[in-house]
Parts: C-alpha cells; structure tokens; sequence
C-alpha cells in the first residue's frame, strides 16, 4: 500500500514537472521598461507582454493591474537611500473569475503599469527595480479562475534607472498626450492618463480640467513606502 502511495506520488511530481515546462514553452512572458533614463516627475510604466508559442488558444486569468488580481510584485530600490518600496500583490483571497484573457495561438496580450503610482521616484539618482508577475492560466473554459489544475507561468526581471532634473517646460511637453488622454473616447486611456497625472501632480499652467483630474486621481492613490510591508 506504501509502495502505491509512493508511486502515484511520485508521478504526479512528475506530472506537475512536464506540464508546467510544457507551459512554459507554451506562453513566453517579458517585462520591461522603454528606456533607462527618465526625469523627475516622468510617467515611468512597467511594460509586460505575453505571447502564446503554441498552436492552441489558452484562457489567462488577469484582472486588474493594480488589484492582486494583476499577479505583479514589484520592488523599487533608490541609491544611495537603502529604503526598499515594496509593492506585492493586494490581498490573500478573492475571486479574478471577471477578467481574463483569451490567447489566440502566435498572439501576444500587452499591459503596463505606472510606477509612480506605488513608488517614489520623485528625487533624482539610481533605482534598481525588480518585479515578477505570476499568472494563472489553461485551456479555454469556465471556471478556471478557481480550478485547481490551472498553470502558472512567471516573468521576472530587473532594470537599473537614473532619474535625472526635469525642468517644467520638458515635463509640459511630457504631459501633452495624457492631457490629451482625458478627452479619450476609451475609457481605458481616459483612466491611465488620471492616474499618471495625479501620482506625479506635473506643471499644468492654465489647463483646469487636468488639475481636476489630478486631483481626484490623487486621492485614490495607494503607497507603498519603507520598510512596513504595505501591500498593493
């Protein structure tokens, strides 16, 4: 009976092993920023992409960005100050059955999230910033929030920055597309461009409607400072 027990153990491992290598190979992750340099007061944002190298479409459980649900932890080390801003994933429980992604075969899903809207990057000098996401993720069907057999796959990365000066007039010019953003028809791009103005509060002179929105932006935001272990 032990015997038994060992063996069906012991192929499960197994099991568990190629599967999820299998989905590794099947879904390849990448996380990045556009550049290296950036100015106090910037929009700095997480760039993530998600391909499916396989030739069957996989559902992927991925709700909002900013809530547990958007499988980011992210870590933001300034220099020479030793604080750590560490940002996880909000929460221990709770249902992502509402949003997900569909994968068509050879198609890849792009996201971003602003930095700015957890971490201080308001002074200048070198961050190191280091992030993972983990999604969950399996054939198209219902339920596989929930399920028990769904598959991980995991990104990870690193990236050195330097945030330099930014003087208004370069920030201006920085800021005119989410300005013009607040105007969107997509709701999506009308909701980024507040957050982005409101985590960094730029230099509007005579643009009341963006102070309005930066206002109201700010007040929803979140930090995440220090030692303390805040959580996204």
């Amino acid at each position: 009976m032990r015997t038994f027990a060992l063996r069906r153990g012991i192929f499960a491992a197994i099991l568990v092993f190629i599967l999820t290598n299998t989905a590794s190979a099947q879904l390849e992750g990448r996380l990045f920023l556009e550049k290296d340099q950036y100015l106090t007061g910037e929009p700095v944002y997480l760039n993530f992409d998600l391909k499916n190298n396989g030739t069957e479409p996989v559902q992927v459980v991925s709700g909002n960005s900013y809530s547990f649900c958007g499988g980011y932890q992210i870590e933001v080390l300034s220099d020479p100050s030793p604080d750590i801003s560490s940002c996880s994933p909000l929460g221990t429980g709770g249902s992502c059955m509402s949003g997900g992604w569909i994968i068509a075969p050879g198609e890849t899903r792009q996201d971003k999230v602003l930095l700015n809207y957890e971490h201080d990057l308001s002074k200048t000098g070198m961050y190191r910033i280091r992030a993972s996401r983990t999604l969950r993720y399996g054939p198209p069907s219902a339920g596989l929030a929930t399920s028990a057999s769904a598959l991980q796959v995991r990104t990870e990365g690193q990236f050195d920055i330097r945030v330099e000066d930014g003087k208004d007039e370069s920030l201006t010019a920085i800021f005119q597309p989410y300005v013009a953003d607040l105007n969107s028809k997509d709701e999506n791009r009308q909701r980024e461009a507040a957050r982005a103005i409101g985590s960094i509060a730029p230099p509007f002179p005579n643009r009341p409607k963006a102070f309005e929105y930066s206002a109201f932006a700010r007040g929803s935001r979140r930090h995440c400072a220090g030692h303390d272990g805040l959580q996204l």
